[in-house]
């Protein structure tokens, strides 16, 4: 929008004032707008949390993560069925800031949430209690949901950081695929966090060379966590 202002006399000069026509977003709303899906989880997971009062701490913590971690997976899933590559680079542009941090912090909650499935099935397993099935039926529900809320959230970093600017469209090199979509970068992570390597995309990009050999390294934590927690499962429910 511009404004035109023109003095009363002749021969003065007309000024023009140029008026913004949005007012720009500040960082915090930037943030909550990128990582609502997220937050929305976090809020569901807190309230599950409270409303889970007659279980013990341990299976109490593992009934909300479920919450929050299966409501984000199903997000996830909504917005990449329905996102188009100019959304996608949208939403890059706006998760700018915060993208490494919330990786991290991701990582670190599916940590402590590996600690507590393993507390959990130590305790269940030794108790032959009426509510074992139950118990045992949430913690495996949050083992693959934590294995999957890792890849995705590696998924969104991927689709992010290459549509970020311009010059990172070409860091991940998809095969016939000049302007990937979410399925193509979910297509990669489930790949490298499956089989700890890339198939047939090509990494371009330093700083996504190191995000992937981070991924690779917890992806293989995981899966021999995974593992070692379903040998035992199975063991003590064969075992009686």
């Amino acid at each position: 929008m511009a404004l035109r202002l023109r003095g009363f006399h002749r021969g003065e000069k007309v000024v023009m004032l140029k008026m913004p026509t949005q007012r720009p977003r500040n960082a915090l709303h930037r943030q909550l707008l990128a990582h609502a899906r997220i937050l929305l989880a976090i809020a569901i997971g807190i309230a599950v949390w409270f409303a889970a009062r007659n279980f013990l701490p341990v299976t109490r913590f593992l009934i909300a993560w479920n919450a929050g971690v299966w409501l984000f997976l199903v997000l996830v899933l909504h917005l990449m069925a329905n996102a188009t590559v100019a959304g996608l680079r949208k939403r890059a542009t706006l998760a700018e800031e915060g993208r490494v941090a919330t990786l991290i912090v991701v990582t670190l909650a599916t940590v402590v949430a590996f600690i507590a499935l393993g507390l959990e099935l130590a305790d269940v397993l030794q108790d032959k209690a009426p509510d074992r099935p139950l118990r045992v039926a949430i913690a495996l529900a949050a083992i693959f949901g934590s294995w999957l809320f890792v890849n995705f959230a590696f998924a969104l970093h991927y689709a992010h950081e290459v549509y970020r600017t311009k010059r990172n469209i070409n860091a991940l090199d998809f095969p016939n695929e000049k302007e990937p979509d979410y399925w193509d970068f979910l297509y990669f992570a489930l790949v490298l966090g499956t089989t700890f390597q890339t198939s047939d995309v090509e990494i371009r990009s330093r700083a996504l060379r190191r995000t992937a050999m981070v991924q690779g390294l917890v992806a293989f934590l995981f899966n021999t966590a995974i593992i070692a927690l379903s040998v035992s499962v199975a063991s003590k429910l064969v075992g009686g």
